[in-house]
């Protein structure tokens, strides 16, 4: 795997130590040669000059370009550039393997008496120590120990082709069939992000289509693409539509004017290229630098494909010898906690690298942290701690408890904690729900990129955090009794906590399917819940998902972004039923996403290595199929967790719980007023959220309930005439 961040070159860091004075003020005295060296193989060769100790001649000395040269290999480019008097820092082009590469930026720091030809290693190119004497194999002397001759260029090279497998850098992608444009959108590139990236800029379609399959044949990683509605032979959305058929992780944007989202066209074009997954968002063009709105889109984008890769610097690695059994509860405690993790088996490459790495010698599975710490088979309390998480609340009386860290759950502590209630959240997982298997959010009011659950969570978490919110995690509520005016909160760990109002906001998990052989493979190609983990590892693969509600559909279009097949099985007869207007039209507008309605999933089996190769689909005639498939995502229906309360708390159907009238209607309600409109049947206990009776299974309604229910709080205190107490 590619990684980003490679140790800077020492050039590169001597050059920073320089201030901007410094660098302003530098001159040459007299003219001189400096060579450039792309220090990637052993080979040399060009067309159309011969390169040899005199290398070739790209810059006169008025700092025309004389000759580019046509490189034939890339393995290595060696150019002679030739500077006058005074010459600071000169940009000039030069044509690479019919890539035209732009302000390639050379300093000329100092120099001493005798100019004479220096050599340099470029700041992305592999990195070699210049040490006094050493010299490359064309004889160029390096510099010297005290390194103030000459130093090479605060500059990025944009090179492209198929030998490029050994380079760290991921690769961002710009095309645009205006030059000027197509300038100003690297300039921001490479001012911003060349020491991590590489930066390679295409001024046509059919030029980048043809930079992008070498990119892919060598093995490259392209982490964004940036396309101009016009890019010659086709527009920016058709391209960027053929992005992902090569570089299945890359994000991709469509570069417009600003202010040109209100003019028809533009705006039809976005919607057709969102709706249809042709692009992940729109990016307005640089302006002035340094453009900060440009460059907030771009660090979007990247941070999407930084998770999507699972190289994000906080990832944990989870070693195993086998996919299922405590390794997959393992992946579930991290997923619950929103800690992004990536899988490695003990007997892979990189898993005997990381166990090597490590020293462990405690059995797996192993738990290896960013930051180096080893944890041999930890307990889900122990795993949580370490990953960040709260709890211990550190006290036991508050004025509301709040059963859950979902949606509601999370919204309820924010208003809460915001509004000066001593707050504690209970959940026996971590933050989220099950709205983190949400891979993209599109119609929450707030974020028109989408958000994805995860995300949504952890910035809720941190919000409620902030305010003041106590949490306990990896803890399940056990009992629920009131006494006197307190209610009364039973943990798992043995421990009680109380408090005056108490939210249940438990949600709802997925029910199982049933189906012996397929519970088997949990962990190994079968999961309950969204692929917001698993679907960047589905390229090329055929999955299947089941389910008929928002958060099947989500699953099923962001799996159609790496799988070669999706098949959504649905039992019911429509996907109207149960499913937003928008999501049943990216449904039927995705080419690699197959509906079966009136289907079921009845049956399944691995393949030797123990992981999913079969399922046994049933059609609504009985005829029973078998398909091949690498991946099985259930998403079907809902069982409230709601199974260790009390009778006193009435509910309904399924277990979900009644509320209000609802409940006063169906239990015996103890008090002379009537019950609050989230108020269960035990005085004082309130429900919101997917574990309600009635409520819409939609991730803003339960954040709307959450902020209703603290309301309500608030009437129920001061109905009591009480305000809350001081618990210090």
């Amino acid at each position: 795997m590619l990684r980003a961040g490679r140790r800077p070159s020492r050039s590169a860091e001597l050059l920073r130590q320089l201030d901007d004075d410094a660098r302003r003020a530098a001159h040459v005295a007299e003219p001189v040669n400096v060579l450039v060296v792309h220090d990637l193989a052993d080979e040399l060769g060009a067309a159309g000059a011969e390169v040899g100790d005199g290398g070739v001649d790209v810059v006169d000395e008025e700092g025309e370009v004389a000759d580019a040269g046509r490189v034939r290999r890339r393995r290595r480019l060696l150019a002679l550039v030739r500077r006058r008097e005074e010459l600071h820092q000169l940009d000039f082009s030069v044509t690479v393997g019919g890539l035209q590469h732009r302000h390639l930026r050379f300093h000329v720091l100092e120099a001493d008496d005798a100019a004479r030809p220096v050599a340099f290693d470029r700041a992305l190119a592999p990195r070699f120590e210049a040490e006094r004497g050493e010299e490359l194999d064309r004889g160029r002397e390096v510099v010297d120990d005290d390194a103030d001759v000459f130093h090479a260029l605060d500059g990025h090279r944009s090179m492209v082709g198929d030998s490029f497998g050994s380079m760290a850098q991921p690769v961002l992608f710009a095309v645009d069939e205006n030059e000027q444009l197509l300038r100003e959108v690297e300039r921001e590139l490479v001012d911003r992000y060349s020491r991590s990236y590489r930066i390679v800029c295409a001024p046509s379609a059919a030029e980048a289509m043809a930079q992008l399959r070498a990119l892919e044949e060598a093995g490259e990683d392209v982490a964004l693409v940036l396309a101009a509605q016009g890019c010659g032979e086709m527009s920016g959305t058709e391209l960027l539509s053929k992005v992902r058929d090569l570089h299945a992780h890359a994000q991709r944007g469509l570069l417009i004017e600003w202010g040109s989202w209100g003019k028809g066209e533009t705006a039809e074009e976005i919607f057709e290229a969102v709706a249809r997954r042709q692009i992940e968002y729109y990016a307005i063009r640089p302006s002035r630098s340094p453009d900060e709105l440009f460059h907030q889109s771009v660090s979007t984008f990247l941070l999407e494909w930084a998770n999507a890769r699972r190289v994000s610097p906080h990832t944990v690695h989870i070693v195993s010898e086998s996919w299922t059994g405590r390794s997959q509860e393992l992946k579930e405690v991290l997923g619950r906690c929103a800690v992004p993790w990536a899988f490695v088996l003990a007997d892979s490459d990189d898993g005997r690298a990381l166990i090597a790495e490590s020293g462990a010698e405690e059995p797996l599975p192993l738990v290896v942290f960013p930051h180096g710490e080893v944890m041999a088979n930890p307990t889900n309390l122990e795993l949580a701690s370490a990953a960040g998480a709260t709890i211990d609340p550190g006290r036991r009386d508050f004025d509301v408890v709040i059963v859950g860290g979902g949606p509601a759950g999370l919204s309820a502590a924010v208003y809460s904690a915001s509004e000066g209630l001593r707050t504690l959240v209970v959940d026996t997982g971590g933050i989220g729900g099950q709205a983190t298997s949400s891979s993209l959010i599109r119609n929450y009011l707030g974020f028109p990129r989408g958000v994805s659950g995860r995300r949504l969570a952890e910035s809720a978490f941190e919000q409620a955090w902030v305010f003041g919110a106590k949490f306990a995690f990896m803890h399940d509520a056990t009992g629920l009794r009131r006494a006197e005016d307190r209610i009364h909160v039973s943990l798992s760990d043995g421990d009680e906590v109380h408090a005056r109002a108490v939210i249940l906001a438990t949600g709802a998990t997925y029910r199982r399917i049933e189906v012996p052989a397929l519970e088997d493979l949990v962990g190994a190609g079968v999961f309950y819940g969204g692929p917001a983990s698993e679907a960047a590892t589905t390229v090329d693969e055929r999955v299947h998902v089941v389910g008929g509600a928002n958060s099947a559909g989500q699953a099923a279009l962001h799996l159609a972004e790496y799988a070669r097949e999706v098949t959504l099985v649905v039992r019911g007869g429509s996907l109207e039923k149960g499913m937003s207007h928008y999501l049943v039209r990216q449904i039927e507008d995705s080419p690699n996403v197959e509906v079966r309605l009136e289907t079921e999933v009845v049956g399944g089996g691995a393949g030797s290595d123990g992981w999913l190769q079969q399922l046994q689909l049933r059609s609504g005639d009985g005829e029973v199929e078998t398909v091949p498939s690498d991946g099985l995502f259930l998403l079907i229906g809902a069982h409230p967790n709601t199974d260790w309360l009390p009778p006193g708390v009435a509910r309904g159907p399924g277990g979900f719980i009644r509320t209000g009238f609802d409940a006063a209607s169906h239990a015996d309600w103890p008090l002379e007023r009537s019950p609050l409109s989230l108020e269960t049947s035990m005085p004082g206990v309130f429900a919101a959220g997917d574990v309600r009776h009635g409520s819409m299974s939609r991730v803003a309604s339960a954040v709307g309930e959450g902020s209703i229910a603290i309301r309500l709080v608030h009437e129920l205190f001061a109905r009591d005439q009480a305000a809350p107490r001081d618990l210090a």
